[in-house]
């Protein structure tokens, strides 16, 4: 063999032998890799799985979470147990005490305590306006009683102040036959047809240890939102004349519209056809003296019931109670010319007229039962009666 043959042949098997030993130092590489991976799996696998010793760690978190619940539990329990006579008035539970107007407090009800009040305007309308408006409804007869007019602005206080009483409150008609703080007729109107109610009274002798009103108005019963339209006067406690829109608070007329046992008092509610505002007359026929003006409310007003009533107002007491006190001593109150105004002409149509829907008498009872003011028969001419009275 030639010398450079042999050359050539060592340099091909030292390359063979290099690449060789590379090859067999990849494997080596491989297969340790490999292993390393199954290793590090190994490993990996008890984080991502929980381990069997860690079974009464999780057993003992368990019982401690469970332990907590239970304690946890228990003192809810022992905060519903709180004495009921300590709850704030008004609250589930404490009836015995509930402030008026919330259930369990009907018997010295809050007028309105829970609905939206009126707001009332008064218009000021001119003296020959208002005895335009009289003598087109009433005739000149009754104008002749209108000489001397006391004017505004009414007041959210009587002006015949009293130590007995504050706040005190004249309420809307119920729809029993028996009531807690009035007695009287309200007539059932056909909706629609009803747009005023009228009626004379005397002032009864009465003593001031209480409160009682007599009172002529028309009343919305719309059961979610009951409004009523009165006026009247208080002839015990404050002997002053009144207005209210219900459930608003009343206004009371100047003291210098004067009130005395004896006096006869005429009073008309009456809403416009057009406008919807309320025209409120009320005279002392016997003074001379009367007040009227026209109020616009922010309410819708669907006159249907008349109302002539005798009423015993609720009142805060000396100790902030609500209570309605009769006085220990009251004459007989005499309605007459009590009468519903319809159609444009406003014509007065009876108590009792065969177009009305539904005609309740109202006794007013005390707790007992027992009745204290009772009406009478309307009379044949179906304009007046009478509320008698127990209290002597």
């Amino acid at each position: 063999m030639k010398k450079k043959d042999l050359f050539k042949t060592t340099i091909t098997c030292l390359i063979m032998l290099l690449a060789l030993t590379l090859i067999s130092i990849d494997i080596q590489t491989y297969a340790q890799g490999t292993t390393e991976t199954k290793e590090t799996k190994v490993i990996e696998e008890p984080i991502t799985k929980e381990p069997t010793d860690n079974k009464d760690t999780k057993e003992t978190k368990d019982n401690k979470e469970t332990k907590n619940t239970k304690e946890t539990k228990t003192e809810p329990e022992a905060v519903t147990k709180e004495p009921k006579s300590v709850q704030e008035p008004g609250t589930k539970g404490d009836e015995s005490i509930q402030e008026p107007g919330t259930k369990g407090g009907e018997n010295v009800q809050e007028p309105g305590m829970k609905l939206q009040p009126v707001t009332v305007k008064e218009l000021g309308i001119t003296d020959e306006d208002a005895k335009n408006q009289i003598i087109k409804r009433h005739g000149e007869d009754l104008a002749k009683h209108m000489q001397l007019r006391v004017k505004g602005p009414l007041s959210s206080e009587p002006q015949q102040k009293n130590s007995k009483f504050s706040e005190i409150r004249f309420s809307k008609p119920a729809t029993d036959k028996k009531a807690n703080n009035f007695s009287g007729y309200i007539s059932d109107i056909p909706k629609g047809t009803l747009l005023g109610a009228e009626g004379r009274f005397n002032v009864p002798q009465v003593t001031n240890d209480g409160l009682l009103s007599a009172w002529v108005g028309v009343a919305d019963a719309t059961p979610d939102q009951p409004k009523v339209v009165q006026a009247g006067v208080e002839f015990s406690s404050y002997r002053q004349a009144w207005v209210e829109f219900f459930p608003g608070e009343p206004l009371w007329v100047p003291a210098e519209f004067s009130i005395n046992p004896g006096d006869s008092i005429y009073i008309d509610v009456a809403q416009d056809t057009m406008s919807g505002a309320w025209t409120i007359l009320i005279i002392n026929e016997t003074t001379k003296k009367w007040y009227c003006d026209g109020f616009s409310t922010d309410v819708k007003f669907d006159a249907k019931q008349a109302c002539w009533i005798l009423e015993v107002p609720t009142a805060k007491d000396q100790t902030g109670q609500f209570i309605s006190p009769p006085p220990t001593h009251a004459d007989i109150t005499h309605f007459t010319k009590a009468g519903w105004e319809k159609g444009q002409s406003y014509t007065v149509s009876r108590i009792n007229d065969d177009s009305i829907e539904a005609l309740y008498r109202f006794s007013l009872t005390d707790k007992h039962d027992s009745i204290l003011f009772s009406p009478s028969n309307i009379n044949p001419d179906g304009m007046s009666f009478d509320v008698n009275t127990s209290i002597k």
